[in-house]
């Protein structure tokens, strides 16, 4: 049989690994082969095996805690991992070619969620996120972007009229119905 118990001496070894490097919890874990938990509850022994080392865990992770308010709380967010450019490509090519968001996930390989989120916060242009929104809404429905728009036009009476003209208008440039 095993013993996956560790020893106070490993014990001891991985706080001190924590406290000598600058690192976080999980990057320490991850450093030591072990899991985030497993490092979590070894440290959590230190307080009866070695308190002063256990009190310099607490201070440690207390600092790292706060840095990361300091950041703004965005310690571990992400952010877009696209250009507007980019954004503005898939939003003309969409349009351009009648695609739904999952025949642009095929085409351009990216999950459809993330060119959504590319669409709705990477165009600036209000007109050509709303058109986006029209021609890929329509196509899901298996309907004309045209179509589309005048099922809007009853259905949401009080829409603001002048963001539905341009729509209407960009259709018939676009030559789709």
């Amino acid at each position: 049989m095993v013993n996956n118990m560790a020893t106070k001496e490993e014990i001891i070894k991985e706080a001190e690994y924590y406290l000598k490097n600058d690192v976080t919890i999980e990057q320490a874990s991850s450093d030591l082969h072990i899991s985030k938990r497993t490092l979590q509850l070894h440290l959590k022994k230190l307080e009866e095996l070695a308190p002063e080392t256990f009190k310099l865990v607490q201070e440690k992770k207390t600092g790292n805690i706060k840095a990361g308010t300091i950041k703004g709380g965005h310690t571990g967010k992400r952010g877009p991992t696209w250009t507007e450019e980019q954004a503005l490509e898939v939003a003309m090519k969409i349009i351009n070619e009648g695609m739904t968001y999952r025949e642009a996930e095929a085409h351009f390989k990216i999950p459809s969620s993330t060119l959504h989120e590319m669409v709705t916060k990477g165009v600036k242009d209000f007109d050509t996120a709303s058109m986006v929104y029209a021609v890929a809404e329509a196509n899901r429905r298996g309907m004309s972007a045209q179509d589309y728009i005048e099922e809007h036009k009853r259905t949401h009476p009080l829409s603001e009229d002048i963001s539905r003209e341009i729509m209407e208008e960009r259709v018939s440039k676009s030559g789709r119905k």
